[in-house]
Parts: C-alpha cells; sequence; structure tokens
C-alpha cells in the first residue's frame, strides 16, 4: 500500500515505478517514510524476449523484425518437437524433455487433509557441457 501524501517515483531499468511495486523479478521496491529504499534480489534480473530479439539482432547484424520471426520459429519449433514427444539436443547449449511427473499425495496446506496430486507433464532442462562452463 503506498503512503499518504505525494507518490515517491523510483527508476529502475529506465521504467519509472511506484514505491513498494514488485518490479517483475529484476527487484522489489520497500520504502520507508518516502525516503530510504530497500532493494532485494537485484540479482535474479530475467530477460525479456524483446530484450532477446534485440540482442540477436545487433549479434547477428539484421532487422529486429528478422531476429524477432527467428526467434519466433525457433521457439516454435522447440515447442512442436516436445508436443509431438522428442527430446530436443542444442549441442553445447543444452537439452530439452517433457518428463512424466506420476500422481503423488500432498497435503492441503490450510486444511491438512491429504489430496492426490494428479499426473502431468513437465518439460525439463538439462544444461549441456558449454552453457556449464560459460555460466561458471
Amino acid at each position: 500500500m503506498r503512503p499518504a501524501g505525494p507518490a515517491p517515483i523510483t527508476t529502475i531499468r529506465g521504467t519509472p515505478r511506484w514505491c513498494g511495486q514488485s518490479l517483475s523479478v529484476f527487484a522489489t521496491i520497500d520504502c520507508h517514510d518516502n525516503a530510504h529504499f530497500t532493494f532485494s534480489h537485484a540479482e535474479e534480473y530475467s530477460m525479456t524476449l524483446d530484450e532477446l530479439t534485440s540482442a540477436v539482432a545487433e549479434k547477428a547484424g539484421i532487422t529486429k523484425a528478422d531476429s524477432t520471426k527467428a526467434v519466433r520459429a525457433i521457439l516454435d519449433s522447440i515447442q512442436t518437437a516436445l508436443k509431438s514427444g522428442d527430446k530436443v539436443t542444442i549441442t553445447g547449449f543444452g537439452s530439452f524433455e517433457v518428463v512424466e511427473r506420476a500422481a503423488r499425495e500432498g497435503r492441503n496446506p490450510q486444511t491438512g487433509k491429504t489430496i492426490t496430486i494428479a499426473a502431468s507433464k513437465a518439460v525439463r532442462f538439462k544444461p549441456g557441457k558449454g552453457l556449464k562452463e560459460a555460466v561458471g
């Protein structure tokens, strides 16, 4: 809840934000007396699709429109392959695959009652050697 009086505004990554508002996954601003700011989880910045296509356009020396088409085509191709049950491996980067999660027992945290959680499918990503070495 925003404090009474003039609305304090901060700027993070060039975007004005109200104090106390969650800033995607970049930061949460906590205002005290409209003056003191505490940033948490600033290292958890997440690149957006728009930023990714811009980076691809810059690195490849192509227009942003062309890079958007290329990135979307890659993502659609990965999604289509996973839907059909295929594993997608990009050498040096990693692999994507669909895994089956079995039905299991869980607890309702409000009531404490045991419930059955239905079986489901999930996408698993396993980083490749090149990505592991590049990151850390």
